[in-house]
């Protein structure tokens, strides 16, 4: 007998941080509610199937890192010097977070690759005269000659990187359309990253307890001196949250040719929709034997 649970059950069972990832994932296509009555249920083997099937990969602080510093350097590599010194901290901070999902995506996707197929790729870390691509760059491949990394000849693949609990592969319409152009089979790979919004602050904190010689367990920062003072804020101490380490997914992928045009989304004001092609997660190919079709024209 099947086993119904409500929106909030099965989030906790999910173990989602809000009810908004489980809307996003069922408008997706990704899981499927079902109505009793004017409530809105899920059976638990719908849950499992799609908690089973996630390809999830946790990276540590070495490969956030790494992530890190190419996402700085790029904030000055690439955006001017003068903008950087006019621009606000919040502005600066998008900058870097943009780069830090891409970088992580493009991380979480080799990992996958290598774990779950014996295959190497690269992707670009070092800087370039222009904003280094999205691509891959070079691929290993099993055998004989698995140390020897060769550019793809017949295929051309692209990791897009979106927060955890969105749900939609979007591309904007000129990347589409240039690429239309070329003899290259287009894929793009969606990878899910879950980076917390404060992660450079928890790097911060981590890294002023090394330098001041403290124990983890002391990274407190008193405020009775200054804060209570200067802004009225009443408490004995704050702690800075440790950076854990990073949730990843890898959702799955789509030829070129299975992209749709934005102006048909369902369930976005026509005045909000920008010019571009997407498609819901739902509609990605997952399965082992569909990674093994696309490993084919590697």
């Amino acid at each position: 007998m099947k086993k119904w649970l409500t929106v909030e059950e099965a989030r906790r069972y999910l173990e989602l941080p809000g009810a908004d990832y489980l809307k996003n994932y069922v408008a997706a296509g990704e899981l499927a509610e079902t109505r009793r009555g004017t409530r809105v249920v899920f059976s638990q083997e719908e849950l499992d199937r799609w908690r089973n099937q996630r390809k999830l990969f946790v990276l540590d602080v070495r490969d956030y890192m790494k992530c890190l510093h190419f996402a700085v350097g790029s904030l000055y590599k690439y955006c001017s010097v003068s903008g950087c010194a006019t621009s606000s901290s919040s502005e600066l901070a998008k900058v870097v977070d943009s780069f830090m999902l891409q970088k992580l995506g493009e991380t979480a996707f080799q990992e996958f690759m290598a774990n779950n197929f014996k295959i190497f790729v690269k992707f670009e870390f070092e800087f370039r005269e222009e904003v280094v691509s999205q691509e891959v760059t070079e691929i290993a491949l099993p055998g004989k000659w698995l140390s020897v990394y060769n550019p793809p000849e017949k295929l051309r693949l692209t990791v897009k990187t979106i927060e955890m609990g969105n749900a939609r592969l979007v591309i904007p319409e000129s990347e589409v359309e240039h690429r239309r152009h070329h003899d290259l089979i287009d894929v793009y790979v969606m990878v899910r990253v879950d980076l917390p919004p404060d992660h450079m602050f928890r790097v911060l904190g981590d890294s002023l307890c090394s330098r001041l010689g403290a124990g983890r367990e002391e990274t407190t920062l008193s405020r009775s001196e200054y804060l209570e003072g200067d802004y009225g804020i009443v408490t004995d101490e704050a702690l800075i949250p440790r950076l854990e380490p990073i949730r990843t997914e890898v959702v799955g992928y789509a030829w070129l040719s299975d992209l749709l045009e934005a102006g048909v989304q369902p369930g976005i004001p026509a005045q909000k929709l920008q010019p571009g092609y997407y498609l819901p997660a739902g509609s990605l190919r997952r399965g082992d034997l569909e990674w093994r079709k696309l490993i084919e024209l590697l």
